[in-house]
């Protein structure tokens, strides 16, 4: 009887008590940049309200006029949202490569997305933006 008493204790007590102390502690928090401040040529307000992940600290801006905001995957460079440059289809292959990552858009407007289908790009509708207006 007492070999079953304490090969319970062990089996299930034990873990569910180190995985009770794992859960009161947390999980770690990845260290932020020190500056998470636009660059200053940007707008302070810029028309997407998503541009708020930016202050995350795991996404970054490429191209020397900060073309595109992206986040990095393990095989991807995702370009979010609409870029903030005219050349921004090349800028952000081109970072992609020097990454050996594939390039990707997320997000993006109609404008944006014809012209990566120009720049021989394959664009695919994953879903549609839903919006909701409460006092209607």
């Amino acid at each position: 009887m007492a070999g079953i008493v304490v090969w319970r204790l062990v089996y299930f007590v034990l873990p569910a008590v180190i995985g009770a102390v794992f859960a009161m502690i947390g999980p770690a928090r990845a260290k932020a940049p020190a500056s998470l401040q636009l660059p200053a040529h940007l707008p302070a307000h810029l028309p997407r309200a998503e541009i708020g992940i930016f202050a995350q600290g795991e996404h970054g801006l490429i191209g020397a006029q900060a073309t595109w905001l992206v986040g990095r995957r393990a095989h991807m460079m995702v370009g979010m949202f609409d870029p903030m440059a005219q050349n921004a289809i090349q800028v952000l292959r081109d970072a992609a490569a020097s990454e050996a990552r594939w390039p990707a858009i997320y997000k993006s407007n109609a404008r944006t997305a014809a012209a990566a289908r120009r720049n021989r790009w394959v664009s695919l509708r994953c879903a549609r933006e839903a919006i909701l207006h409460p006092p209607s």
